[in-house]
């Protein structure tokens, strides 16, 4: 198993490239959106 980890700053594509590992069958972990998820519940 290979892990992929994606970085860049705001607008450099980081969502597209998520988005087109989806689609051709990659399993992508979002950790922005989980981090997003905690803050909400702890705030």
């Amino acid at each position: 198993m290979k892990l992929i980890a994606i970085s860049g700053g705001i607008g450099s594509g980081k969502s597209v490239v998520s988005r087109v590992l989806t689609t051709m069958g990659y399993d992508v972990y979002d950790c922005d959106s989980h981090a997003r998820s905690i803050t909400i519940i702890h705030i």
